[in-house]
């Protein structure tokens, strides 16, 4: 097989490994010709190589046919390239970055801008749920379902449209955007909304007591909100409103998630039904295992298990007391892309109680 083709085998570990190559040359050069040479690096040479090399290599290495996904992504790589040069290179060494980095803002507000779309379409989906829900308690109803089945559906439906409109199938980024809408979903829902019943024909398995889960949890919210105005102040002397403003803000969303992540916890239990095991933990993970791959189940009272390859770890804070061995060669579809897996350690409140499930031949609603 040639070099190029086996490139394009592994796209991104081959751009990563490019990308590093390049900012290590970077970091080693620029300080190495300051000190010995005593002259600068032309910023030049970096914005050749970090705004033009490295997003054609990405654009190169996607797959034919590349269509509007692959340019896309070349421009985020280009826009974050200006925030690192800028980053790599001493004052006295920008030229060209003086023109370059006003565009970084061009960065913040495409992320400001989708931060207020996916909390937009949470809060409309809230809105819309709570009149559903209220109409069905007028009615005598009650509507079964976890919230973010109706969320997840309304950004399938606008990624279908969103396909339709550019020609281009929305797929690798489309996890990532489901993970921001549960985040706004799971922090803004009352609580009343959250309890509703899990999704019909399935067996749910809580997993915020095992180890004191969901307490290890609330005690990190606890300390973010409590250290946010104390850092706050502290920056704001120190290193200037600026500073401590962009700082803040990024704590303040850091709490938020925190605070998402301890309410999933709560309300997003792992469930079972005839076909699939669905592993929720917290907002990240949400990832269907087919019972036919599970080949083996047993409880784990032993020490907390490493990572290593091929190896699923579900316990948030708290620990693992369950494992699952799955079938040689089972693929798996995780946020960062489908993967091989051959056992799970996973933490639930009642590991005994879904042991006996896996072992039935069938699983009825609890």
């Amino acid at each position: 097989m040639n070099p190029p083709a086996l490139l394009r085998q592994h796209p991104r570990a081959s751009f990563a490994t490019a990308a590093l190559l390049v900012l290590a040359g970077y970091a080693v050069a620029i300080p190495w010709l300051a000190q010995h040479r005593h002259e600068p690096l032309p910023d030049w040479t970096l914005a050749i190589d970090l705004l033009l090399v490295l997003p054609l290599l990405w654009w190169w290495l996607q797959p034919a046919p590349r269509g509007r996904a692959a340019g896309f992504g070349a421009l985020t790589i280009a826009l974050a390239g200006i925030w690192i040069g800028g980053w790599l290179l001493p004052a006295e060494n920008k030229q060209v970055w003086l023109w370059l980095e006003p565009l970084r803002w061009v960065v913040i507000g495409a992320l400001v801008l989708a931060q207020l779309a996916l909390a937009t379409l949470a809060l409309r989906q809230l809105a819309a749920v709570a009149a559903r829900r209220r109409q069905a308690g007028r009615q005598g109803q009650v509507l079964p379902g976890l919230l973010e089945t109706e969320l997840h559906a309304a950004l399938d439906a606008q990624a279908a449209r969103t396909a339709r409109l550019t020609g281009q199938a929305v797929s690798g980024g489309l996890p990532w955007f489901k993970l921001e809408a549960r985040l706004w979903l799971y922090a803004l829902a009352p609580q009343r909304w959250l309890a509703g019943t899990p999704p019909a024909g399935e067996r749910w398995f809580g997993v915020h007591r095992q180890g004191q889960n969901l307490s290890n949890q609330m005690g990190f919210v606890v300390l973010a909100a409590v250290e946010i105005p104390i850092v706050h102040g502290l920056l704001h002397l120190m290193a200037g409103p600026l500073v401590a403003g962009i700082v803040t803000a990024l704590s303040v969303y850091g709490a938020l998630f925190l605070w998402a992540e301890a309410r999933a916890t709560r309300w997003r239990p792992v469930a079972l039904d005839a076909t699939t095991l669905h592993l929720r933990h917290g907002l990240v993970d949400d990832i269907a295992v087919p019972r036919a791959a599970i080949v083996a189940a047993s409880l784990h009272g032993g020490p907390a298990p490493t990572r290593t390859k091929g190896r699923l770890r579900l316990v948030g804070m708290g620990r693992a007391n369950l494992r699952l061995a799955l079938a040689p060669g089972t693929r798996l579809a995780t946020l960062t892309g489908e993967r091989e897996v051959h056992e799970v350690f996973l933490g639930v409140d009642e590991p005994e109680r879904l042991l006996r499930a896996l072992t039935e031949p069938g699983t009825q609603p609890a």
